[in-house]
């Protein structure tokens, strides 16, 4: 069967990490608001007990500090971490063979590389995103398919998105016109 649209591109390191930041951006931000939310209001009954009791000021500033830091590294030193360490991963797991080939058919989509073949279900794409040069498929049991948005051979990113949404309208899988 001939596929309906085709990506190719080599994972760098730059494009696996916007991939990873902007993934871990979409799920941890409800997380990282509540935990800064939380943060503030933890730093002011801590300031209100510290002046309250007549401490000083510059302790109501030093927890300030601390908070502060605590946010950023939620929100700025964590992720980067994290996709430090899922490169890292990736390396070890395909050695320098880090180019992808996806292939889009009727039904579902394969991902040719590192000498595997991944079919995944059109049906399990749960959401798409996108950054500055990539469009990201997250599935389920958080797999994500990274693809360059200039290196569709065959088709484009809209077709790719029709087809996925056209299966998810369907989710039995049967096609509307059959």
């Amino acid at each position: 069967m001939e596929p309906l649209a085709e990506n190719r591109f080599t994972i760098t390191k730059e494009l696996y990490y916007e991939g990873a930041l902007r993934v871990d951006r979409e799920r941890m931000a409800p997380f990282a608001k509540k935990a800064m939310l939380a943060l503030a209001a933890a730093w002011a009954v801590l300031a209100a007990v510290t002046l309250f009791s007549r401490g000083s000021a510059v302790f109501v500033l030093i927890e300030l500090v601390v908070i502060a830091l605590v946010g950023i590294w939620l929100t700025v030193f964590f992720p980067r971490s994290k996709a430090r360490r899922g490169w890292r991963a990736l390396e070890d797991r395909c050695g320098t063979d880090l180019e992808r080939v996806t292939r889009f058919y009727r039904d579902r989509l394969e991902i040719d590389g590192a000498g595997a073949d991944v079919a995944i279900p059109y049906g399990e794409v749960e959401q798409f995103l996108s950054s500055e040069r990539l469009l990201i498929l997250l599935s389920t049991g958080k797999r994500g398919v990274l693809l360059a948005q200039d290196g569709f051979v065959t088709g484009s990113a809209a077709l790719v998105r029709e087809l996925i949404e056209q299966h998810q309208a369907t989710p039995d899988g049967a096609d509307e016109d059959e």
